[in-house]
């Protein structure tokens, strides 16, 4: 199979969803006009033109600074699946989730739940968080679940959903207490360190040193999702005990003699 690049995929891929739906709104994708082009590949990925696409002097605004990422610099041509990706402000606004039968722009809890269950490949991950950069022509295809590449912003972050998954139990333990700038920076305020427990606080965050700073915890991190504070059972009190050490429930002494005590 031959693996097709990451604008491709993508753009394979919204081509069979049509419609893509959000919180906010559903979105809807269609074919983008190209011409023929006389190079064989792509000024921006590198990849195969096979003949149509988009010049670059039109796919390319005059706004755009990510020309270091250019791969075929010697082409004057953009690829269908670049010239779609530069053409859609949604492809920098949203989130992008893409393989061959499915586009879609996921939240973080739903991330979350992709990132430990990624689907069969190739696919595409790009997790954006300012929604102003281009992340398409960035990303890798992933042709792996168990070990796969994914774009948090403009960092590649590798993943083993194994590793990710023993991350977040941590992550979402300490994020019941405490705020997630907390849990990034390792200051924490003393009132919610009582309140979570000093014990089982310095347990996890005794763990998690060894994590902070590395790229999967910061994905970790950015995915977690807060989790409801474990009820507090009222504490039983104890019988309330006379001077001779008898409870108040004992039976009445002409009880005691009727059976023979």
């Amino acid at each position: 199979m031959q693996i097709p690049t990451a604008t491709g995929l993508i753009y394979e891929a919204a081509m069979a969803t049509g419609t893509v739906a959000t919180p906010r709104k559903n979105i809807a994708y269609t074919q983008i006009e190209t011409v023929d082009v006389a190079d064989s590949y792509c000024w921006l990925c590198g990849g195969d033109t096979n003949g149509q696409g988009v010049p670059t002097k039109k796919a390319i605004k005059p706004t755009f600074t990510d020309h270091p990422y250019a791969r075929g610099q010697g082409s004057q041509s953009i690829c269908t699946g670049c010239a779609f990706c530069l053409s859609r402000r949604e492809m920098r606004n949203y989130s992008i989730l893409a393989s061959p039968a499915e586009l879609q722009h996921p939240s973080r809890a739903e991330w979350r739940e992709i990132l430990l269950d990624p689907p069969n490949p190739p696919f595409v991950c790009c997790l954006a968080v300012s929604g102003q950069k281009h992340l398409t022509f960035k990303a890798p295809v992933n042709v792996d679940r168990q070990r796969f590449t994914v774009m948090l912003e403009e960092q590649p972050i590798h993943v083993s959903p194994k590793k990710l998954e023993h991350l977040l139990d941590m992550v979402e333990e300490l994020y019941v207490y405490f705020t997630k700038n907390e849990i990034i920076t390792g200051n924490y305020s003393q009132h919610r360190i009582k309140e979570c427990g000093i014990r089982q606080w310095g347990e996890l965050e005794g763990m998690l040193e060894f994590w902070r700073g590395r790229p999967l915890f910061e994905l970790a991190l950015f995915v977690a999702q807060k989790k409801e504070k474990p009820e507090v059972k009222p504490v039983e009190p104890l019988p309330t005990v006379d001077c001779c050490g008898k409870g108040e429930d004992k039976a009445p002494a002409e009880q005691l003699t009727l059976n023979g005590l």
